[in-house]
């Protein structure tokens, strides 16, 4: 009788331990959340330790403008970024995962003697914007391209493909910054209206 009690009790611990297990497993396999990091190589400025230095994580982004690209920064200022990023390479990663890659461009008078167009995704630097940040598909705007010798058309069509190509990891990115409740789709308030380029990174 005493082995019959034993052998239940035991096969009764077994079985909530099974399902305590399953229980902490779950959430684990469901959470696609993540943590974004974002790492620069190649920025001339940066005083920093160097190449493959994380230079902001999601828990610095305050939010991110779906109809505009803007991105605000809760811990980091303007020229926090700028020394940190300024001409660099900035790879996103979501854990492990590399999602994209982003030139680093700050917005003044040598860029726009430059004559450049970028036509891939761009991490912009506008000081002449009150200091604004924006993650883009293109810079400067369409609309202004063929100031600089650029067809729009091809401008336009480039820019297009380079988005579409990137679609899935795009959603991952906003995704986890809507998870974490960072998404805006509205222009901010103080939007400089014109002054932002036409072609605003909207990803949906």
């Amino acid at each position: 009788m005493n082995m019959k009690l034993f052998l239940s009790t035991a096969g009764m611990i077994i079985f909530l331990a099974a399902c305590n297990n399953d229980a902490n497993v779950s959430p684990d396999d469901e959470n696609t959340g993540g943590e974004l990091s974002v790492v620069v190589t190649g920025a001339a400025t940066y005083s920093g330790s160097g190449d493959n230095t994380v230079v902001f994580n999601g828990s610095d982004i305050k939010s991110f403008n779906l109809t505009t690209g803007e991105l605000i920064f809760s811990n980091l200022t303007f020229e926090q970024l700028r020394s940190r990023t300024e001409n660099g390479t900035l790879t996103f990663y979501l854990d492990d995962k590399e999602l994209f890659k982003s030139a680093s461009v700050g917005y003044d008078t040598l860029f726009i003697l430059s004559g450049e167009v970028i036509n891939d995704l761009v991490f912009i630097l506008r000081g002449d914007l009150n200091e604004r940040l924006y993650l883009m598909d293109g810079f400067p705007g369409l609309d202004w391209v063929e100031n600089f010798g650029v067809s729009e058309a091809d401008a336009a069509k480039q820019r297009e493909a380079n988005t579409q190509k990137r679609k899935a990891e795009w959603d991952l990115f906003i995704e986890y910054l809507e998870d974490a409740g960072k998404v805006i789709e509205q222009p901010s308030p103080g939007n400089p209206g014109n002054s932002i380029p036409s072609d605003s990174l909207v990803i949906r």
